[in-house]
Parts: structure tokens; C-alpha cells; sequence
């Protein structure tokens, strides 16, 4: 297969083998789902039998018990486990693009690493693109070489992960990064909130979309739509003032 999807609630997901059942049909127990298909995803490491392990250190998709985990009813996973099922779902097809929709969006932060972790392994060890889709840019800079901002469907800003993070061009993107937590409390942070709620994608603003929300909007944004241009380090961004709002953490 050329590309995959890691579901963001694999309890839910569409099954990969019929597209009608759900992926963890809860009368179902594990052993007999994870068979179907000839898949043969094996629970020792819930991936293929004849595709090689991860061989560097760090997080596996792995039970303990093997036996045990196939007796399993889905609700009786834990959402880690869950989240792992469901990579290991879309690695039985060895794509070569992993989709990853909220990969981490419904588990605590310390399963998140573990996540994160394993994903940046599957990059590096197997040379899988990943195309990450999420709310939370620290997340996202983690495992990206490249980011796109959108902001009602469309891209505002895109570049190199580290010059989008550490120097936003689009206000955007700034009020993003400003929600992210900061794991330094020593961090001086400059909050960026947006005022008013975000319009319909089917009723869009005349002209810049952002311009209701924006801190730094000018009358020429309620009447032209900025395309995307180069951006100060690269990328480019649609704003006719960017750069104008700083990176929420002071010294960024």
C-alpha cells in the first residue's frame, strides 16, 4: 500500500478489512480480530509476523501476554493500547505514508510520549513519511520536517518545523504556539487570545479570514485576501503583515 491512517479513536475506527464493521467491534475479543483479512497481526508485537521489529531501543507495540491480550474485549485495552492497536493496523499494509489524525488527542501525557516516541521510531527505522494532523504545534514539531498552518481549510503558513515554531510569521500561528504549555516555568510567555469565535468555513470572512480574530488587523485585511509569499527563513505565509507578533515565549 502506498499510504495508511492511524485513526485518533481506534474504538470507532472504520475496519480496515471490511469498511462497514467498527475496527474494535466490542462483542468481538482481539485474537479473532486482529486474524482477519490474513493480516496475521501478531499480539507479541501487534504488527505483522514477516515485518522485521523495531530494533533500537524504546517503546514497542507489545503486550506482555500475548495469550492473555487475545482474550481481551476491546473496552478491557487502555487507550494506549488502543492508539498502538491502531498503528499496528495500518503498518500490517507497509505503507509507505502514515496518516496520523490526533495521534495522541485522547491519552495522558505520559502514554503521549510513548506515542510520540514510537512514531519517531517508525520514521527513522523504516523510513515511513508521516503526515501528522493536529491541534497542538508542539506535538506536531516533534515529528515534523515541514508544517502547514491551516485556518479555515486553508494554508496561512507553511516551512521548515523549526522556523514556523521558533519564529511564526502569521499571527495565527503565533496564538497557536502560544497555547502550547511551556515545560520551562522560568519561561517568560506572552499569551496571544484571540477575541470573538471562529466563522463557519462555509460562510467565510470577505477578504483575510483571520482578520475578525486578529490582533494585528488593518483595514486593507477586510478587503483583500493575501496569498501566500515568501516568508522571512523560509516557507511562505499569507498575511500582509507578517512577522508582526512575536513568538509567545520570550527570547523565540
Amino acid at each position: 500500500a502506498r499510504f495508511a491512517a492511524a485513526a485518533p479513536f481506534p474504538l470507532l475506527a472504520a475496519n480496515l478489512d471490511t469498511g462497514a464493521e467498527p475496527a474494535l467491534d466490542g462483542r468481538i475479543r482481539a485474537g479473532r480480530l486482529f486474524g482477519r483479512g490474513g493480516a496475521r497481526i501478531a499480539l507479541i508485537g501487534l504488527i505483522t509476523e514477516d515485518t522485521p521489529n523495531i530494533s533500537s531501543p524504546g517503546p514497542r507495540l507489545r503486550f506482555t501476554d500475548p495469550a492473555e491480550a487475545a482474550e481481551r474485549l476491546p473496552a478491557q485495552f487502555s487507550g494506549g493500547q488502543r492508539q498502538r492497536i491502531a498503528i499496528a493496523r495500518a503498518l500490517a499494509l507497509s505503507p509507505e505514508l502514515l496518516i496520523a489524525d490526533e495521534p495522541v488527542s485522547a491519552l495522558d501525557v505520559s502514554i503521549q510520549a510513548q506515542i510520540v516516541n514510537l512514531l519517531r521510531e517508525l520514521k527513522e527505522s523504516r523510513g515511513i513519511a508521516l503526515l501528522v494532523i493536529a491541534h497542538d504545534l508542539a506535538l506536531v514539531h516533534q515529528l515534523s520536517d515541514r508544517i502547514a498552518v491551516l485556518y479555515l481549510g486553508r494554508v496561512v503558513e507553511e516551512g521548515p518545523a523549526d522556523r514556523v515554531v521558533l519564529a511564526p510569521q502569521h499571527p495565527y500561528t503565533a496564538a497557536l504556539l502560544s497555547a502550547s504549555p511551556q515545560p520551562d516555568p522560568r519561561a517568560a510567555r506572552r499569551r496571544i487570545v484571540l477575541k470573538g469565535e471562529p466563522p463557519s468555513a462555509l460562510e467565510r470572512p470577505g477578504g483575510c479570514a483571520f482578520h475578525p480574530r486578529c490582533p494585528v488587523a488593518r483595514p486593507r485585511c477586510a478587503a483583500e485576501a493575501p496569498t501566500l509569499a515568501p516568508a522571512v527563513g523560509g516557507g511562505q505565509v499569507a498575511c500582509f503583515f507578517p512577522g508582526e507578533l512575536p513568538g509567545p515565549i520570550a527570547g523565540a
